[in-house]
């Protein structure tokens, strides 16, 4: 009788639901790892199953729920204390699920998760004293032949906020070696990526770990390479706070697979609209990335997600209907309206009115943090020149010191118009309509005013014609002061 055989005798079948059991017990008492060795019940189920199946060889054929419990059992008995030298140096923990295929190469250590693409692993080589994070792919036969091109292409990128590739195989299964990333440790818990991070996370990190993962980004798209499947999962935290992303290449492969639309509906929340209707939004390219980039910030400042549903329908129609847009960030917590502007580009659907690069996001970035910064020197000047204003007689210092008032507030307008943040526009607008001389700056400034309003209400971005007509506006008000 083959071993196929003998898994589907009615005796196989209650062993089996002994087996499970014991797997099942075993895991929820040691947190998904294994101790070597078996307990009373443990060796009468192998006394049952016999010898049978432990001197058949071939045990990479058996498919299956069978098979993977067998091929756990096996490795656990085979490695277990009583089977071992007892000087040997390898762990005493085995990881329940970590292919037999890679034991000969690996110590497994750890699983560090599950998703998609596959499931990771720290392990060490054996010989080796360095931890590693092995990726077991989950791919059809069809897919694998394109693993070690894109892997190459992995391996080429090299900078501190990308996951360094070391090496890529095919047998005996598919498999990719990987920089083992330590996770932060927040207040005791480790934080491995971005998927576990506590969110709405504070404004100043969003902007630290989004540009430094921008940083990341703009490494790839500089030598053509785009990621496709930025998402917080792929966004893995260093002790120190680094962002590093992960898992270059895998979208592409995954698209190969006639499985593809399950692995896009466990990514569908940070999809594109191109990456769900090529028809009417056009091919993906190095603005998919950055509209994937702007669901995980936004995700960070407002602790949601743009668009949700119950159903991936549903979620698909948010995503592509450009009547639906996301809830500006100011709607959620007004003091975000600095971050209305930056999703308006970055979350926008058709690829044309997003930042053209990265270089520009980083630049919008950098902005805001400018923005951030200013918004409270200018604070703080209005409160110390308003205390002076009060006390003051003599009128050179009082024109001096309106005059300040005035330049501080175009150049806070010019910051918000850069990074199309049109509340605080407005607010900088209505401050200087107080230190406006002359009624036609005054009715012209009011305009702008009324029409920053209706821009807001509508969700339109600031437009260059507008730009350039502020700006001239605001030169006329200077002049009034010099």
């Amino acid at each position: 009788m083959s071993l196929i055989e003998y898994s589907k005798s009615p005796d196989f079948e209650k062993i089996k639901d002994r087996l499970q059991k014991i797997h099942f017990e075993t895991y929820k008492k040691e947190n998904g790892v294994f101790f070597r060795g078996f307990d009373s019940e443990g060796n009468k189920v192998f006394s049952d199953v016999g010898l049978f199946i432990w001197n058949f060889k071939d045990i990479n054929r058996l498919k299956g729920e069978v098979g993977r419990i067998v091929r756990g059992i096996l490795r656990d008995r085979s490695t277990s204390s009583s089977y071992r030298d007892r000087e040997s140096p390898v762990s005493t923990k085995v990881i329940g699920d970590f292919p037999g295929e890679l034991l000969e190469k690996y110590i497994p250590l750890e699983k560090l998760g599950e998703g998609g693409f596959g499931k990771v692993f720290k392990v060490k080589r054996k010989g080796g004293t360095l931890p590693l994070a092995v990726k077991v792919p989950k791919l059809e036969e069809s897919a694998r032949k394109y693993l070690m091109k894109e892997m190459e292409v992995w391996r080429n990128l090299n900078h501190p906020n990308i996951v360094k590739l070391y090496d890529a195989f095919i047998e005996p299964i598919p498999h990719i070696e990987m920089e083992y990333i330590e996770g932060y440790n927040l207040n005791g818990e480790i934080i491995r990526d971005l998927d576990t991070y506590p969110k709405p996370a504070n404004p100043e990190e969003a902007i630290k770990l989004i540009r430094e993962t921008g940083e990341g980004i703009k490494h790839a798209h500089d030598r053509d390479i785009v990621h496709r499947d930025i998402k917080p999962s792929n966004i893995l935290l260093t002790e120190n706070f680094t962002p590093k992303i992960t898992d270059w290449g895998l979208a592409k492969i995954g698209a190969k697979s006639t499985t593809t639309s399950s692995i896009k509906g466990l990514t569908l929340l940070y999809s594109a609209p191109e990456q769900i209707d090529e028809e009417e939004y056009g091919k993906t390219d190095k603005r998919t990335d950055i509209y994937q980039l702007g669901v995980l910030f936004y995700e960070l400042i407002t602790g949601r997600l743009p668009y949700t549903g119950t159903t991936p329908a549903q979620i698909s129609l948010k995503i592509t209907n450009p009547n639906i847009k996301p809830i500006p960030p100011s709607k959620i917590d007004p003091r975000l309206s600095i971050f209305d502007g930056i999703f308006e580009k970055l979350l926008a659907k058709r690829k044309e009115d997003r930042y053209k690069s990265m270089d520009q996001v980083l630049e919008a970035l950098n902005s805001i943090e400018e923005i951030i910064r200013e918004k409270e020197e200018l604070k703080n000047t209005l409160t110390k020149t308003t205390q002076k204003l009060k006390i003051s007689t003599d009128k050179r210092e009082i024109e001096r010191l309106t005059r300040d008032l005035v330049d501080a507030s175009i150049k806070l307008a010019l910051k918000c118009i850069k990074v199309n943040d049109k509340v605080g526009l407005l607010d900088t607008l209505e401050l200087l309509k107080n230190y406006v001389k002359s009624e036609d700056n005054r009715r012209d400034l009011e305009k702008a005013i009324s029409y920053i309003e209706y821009l807001i209400k509508e969700g339109i971005p600031i437009g260059e014609d507008t730009v350039e007509k502020l700006k001239v506006l605001f030169n006329r008000i200077r002049r009034e002061w010099n």
